[in-house]
């Protein structure tokens, strides 16, 4: 389930160096695209770098691909 300010569409590609992360607002009908360096052993890290990046919080995330 989703909250009514969830906006942000996040794809994500967790690779050995980098971890890319594709976001789209459908709110405010922007994307953008964030490269965050991956940490070997803890790849939920590098997302989750990405994410704070780009969004107050988690629940502000719709959908993860």
């Amino acid at each position: 389930m989703t909250s009514p300010d969830s906006s942000l569409v996040v794809g994500v590609d967790v690779g050995g160096t980098f971890t890319d992360l594709f976001v789209l607002d459908e709110a405010k009908g922007t994307a953008r695209i964030v490269k965050v360096p991956s940490t070997r052993g803890e790849e939920a890290r590098g997302f989750m770098n990405g994410v704070a990046r780009v969004a107050d919080s988690a629940a502000a995330i719709a959908t993860i691909v």
